[in-house]
């Protein structure tokens, strides 16, 4: 239930042009841990938002790979 209401509210808010982004405590999945992790949760918001642009962002990756990934949603080229 609470999940439901929470992602009618982000497709609100995405609705008005507005953009989310999400912190989780994980990069990789790991069977040993109930932890949200990065991958399983973009795929998850690609599949609840088709229609909007998903990107992940981590510590792990190159400096100008974050760096991208900073313009792109400063400049509404993501949304997720």
């Amino acid at each position: 239930m609470f999940l439901d209401q929470f992602l009618i509210f982000l497709a609100n808010r995405l609705k008005l042009k507005e953009q989310i982004y999400v912190v989780v405590p994980s990069i990789e999945d790991n069977d040993e841990s109930d932890l949200m992790a990065l991958e399983s949760t973009t795929e998850k918001f690609k599949k609840f938002y088709p229609n909007y642009r998903v990107e992940p962002i981590h510590g792990r990756l190159k400096t100008d790979e974050k760096q991208s990934a900073f313009i792109k949603f400063k400049n509404h080229d993501i949304d997720i």
